[in-house]
């Protein structure tokens, strides 16, 4: 429950941060654009801490399970999320 909770808290922030500055870009805008540096570095940084923990041999089953089973879900509400603030 405080991995969902969590998660949803960041990506709240995130998606709306984002979704704010993509409405002041043009229509036509290379998707490098979308996000600054600091987004880009953080989408690099959450992928890359998602393929450590799946590959440390000693992490117990449970806390993997808990973090992707987490993870997933409040990925899918922050897509949904910025569907949302686009169609504003």
């Amino acid at each position: 429950m405080f991995v969902l909770v969590g998660f949803f808290f960041m990506f709240r922030s995130i998606v709306d941060r984002y979704s704010s500055r993509i409405s002041t870009l043009p229509d036509k805008v290379s998707p490098l654009k979308t996000f600054p540096l600091r987004g880009w570095i953080l989408i690099i940084f959450m992928t890359s801490l998602g393929l450590v923990l799946k590959m440390i041999p000693n992490i117990p089953p449970e806390f993997t399970a808990s973090f992707y089973s987490g993870l997933g879900p409040m990925l899918i509400l922050a897509a949904c999320r910025f569907v949302r603030n686009g169609n504003k």
